[in-house]
């Protein structure tokens, strides 16, 4: 398909020009008035929009003003006689992405485009690709929003026949569906789903926008539609602590191994200093403990009353206080409980997503994992490792901490592969360091978009007052 572009300028000469040398790649639209063009604008799209910046009624400096805050996804190129520096570096402040001298190349015009289309195709392309487990949908839809990916979003519930679809366009949820469920009441049922794939689809025709909120309030909608059901969601079981005596060594190991395979993060404890001030400031869903503790646990429970309590190894009588009791032998038990009472969670397979975009998925959902990083091209390999949500320690390349995520992030093409937690042999990663990276990367990894600085509203007021008026 090829993209759209108008040629804005009052000379029908330029316009000619441009249009016979770029027709036999791109569709071109000329224009020999700002006024016209305006009105085509608002109509039709356009990639790029190619305007001269000295123009009676509506000039080139005005128009680029106004489509930066009208047009935000086109792309203005200037062209102009007056070659000095001061123009050059005005338009391209003002939000321009490249300045041409007049008489028009068209040959360097077409090349610039083109090396453009490149690097964006490049840069959406990009990323690294792999299965995440138990993802929230909430969590999902953030993740992709804040992605900017145009994409249908297919939900699948692994227990029952609930399927739903929900369609993301520039970065906003246009639309959902659900059986004959629509929108809010649609996204209520999705949000129900307590173990479900998803899977990522282009947008083949086009879709009618049926959603006009924000998506925290649409969130604020389902979660009132389905009040009575998230409010179970709500009390199901996604931290667990293991407080158990030093004798139980082995079995320590074996509950942290199983657990961990089932995507739950154990917080071990072997002793009771300070674990009332832990448990009143950490939230664990559930607290699996032993003789030797559960009078103490109990009675923190009394206190906070927040968490369940599971028993093991123990010839106490079940109470009203006790969720579950098992034995040594009971395992399969316990692991079938945890899965019943399992958060609403997703899997599925991720397509072309950033590392810091990974890692935003990943923190907001507050999980502990490590992800294998490969990078095919260059034979290269190496770890990430994620504890609650926070990015402790990465390895690539024979290198760790902020020098290897600087290599991870210039892999313009890789895969991850979840693998069972373990802990790492140093925390490489601090916060601090990782906000460094974060705005290094923001500035250098995104393709060129040239936004320029904001205007005052008096300014913008008088630009949009006058177009409106000639209109």
């Amino acid at each position: 398909m090829k993209n759209n572009i108008l040629v804005v300028d009052d000379d029908a000469i330029v316009c000619l020009i441009l249009e016979v040398g770029l027709s036999d790649t791109f569709n071109v639209t000329t224009s020999t008035n700002s006024i016209e063009a305006i009105k085509l604008i608002k109509e039709n799209y356009y990639s790029f929009i190619i305007t001269d910046f000295s123009m009676p009624d509506v000039n080139g400096f005005e128009l680029i003003v106004w489509l930066k805050y009208n047009v935000k996804k086109s792309r203005v190129i200037v062209i102009t006689s007056l070659d000095t520096k001061d123009i050059k570096k005005l338009v391209l402040s003002i939000g321009a992405i490249q300045f041409f001298p007049k008489p028009v190349k068209v040959k360097d015009i077409k090349e610039f485009i083109l090396d453009y289309i490149d690097s964006v195709l490049d840069y959406i392309n990009s990323g690294f690709e792999g299965t995440i487990n138990n993802i929230e949908i909430n969590e999902l839809l953030q993740s992709y929003l804040f992605q900017g990916k145009n994409l249908v979003l297919n939900i699948k519930d692994n227990k029952s026949n609930i399927n739903g679809n929900i369609y993301i366009e520039n970065e906003q949820i246009i639309k959902i569906e659900c059986g004959i469920e629509k929108n809010e009441k649609a996204l209520a049922k999705l949000m129900l789903i307590n173990d479900g794939i998803f899977s990522e689809n282009i947008i083949i025709n086009q879709i009618d926008k049926e959603i006009d909120i924000p998506y925290q309030a649409l969130c604020m909608q389902a979660a009132y539609i389905a009040d009575t059901e998230l409010e179970s969601i709500n009390k199901s079981i996604k931290s667990v602590a293991l407080i158990l005596s030093d004798v139980n060594e082995r079995l320590k190991l074996i509950l942290q191994k199983a657990l961990s395979m089932q995507n739950f993060y154990l917080d071990i404890f072997t002793d009771t200093v300070d674990l009332e001030s832990i448990i009143k400031f950490t939230k664990f869903d559930l607290i699996i403990t032993d003789d030797n503790f559960i009078e103490k646990i109990v009675e923190i429970k009394n206190k906070h009353d927040k968490f369940d309590i599971s028993l093991i190894n123990s010839d106490i009588e079940k109470n009203n206080i006790l969720e579950l009791k098992f034995t040594r032998f009971d395992l399969p038990n316990l692991l079938s409980y945890l899965k019943e009472h399992k958060n609403v969670s997703l899997s599925g397979f991720l397509k072309k997503i950033k590392f810091f975009d990974l890692l935003q998925l990943v923190s907001s959902s507050f999980q502990t994992k490590i992800f294998e990083i490969k990078n095919f091209k260059e034979k290269l390999s190496g770890k990430i490792f994620f504890k609650k949500g926070i990015l402790i320690h990465c390895e690539y390349n024979n290198l760790t901490g902020e020098e290897a995520i600087y290599e991870i992030i210039s892999v313009k093409k890789g895969i991850f592969i979840e693998k069972t937690w373990s802990e790492p042999d140093e925390y490489s990663v601090s916060q601090k360091s990782l906000n460094s990276i974060l705005i290094r990367y923001i500035q250098d990894t995104k393709p060129v978009n040239n936004e320029g600085f904001d205007f005052d509203e008096e300014t913008l007021l008088s630009i949009e007052k006058k177009i409106n008026s000639i209109l």
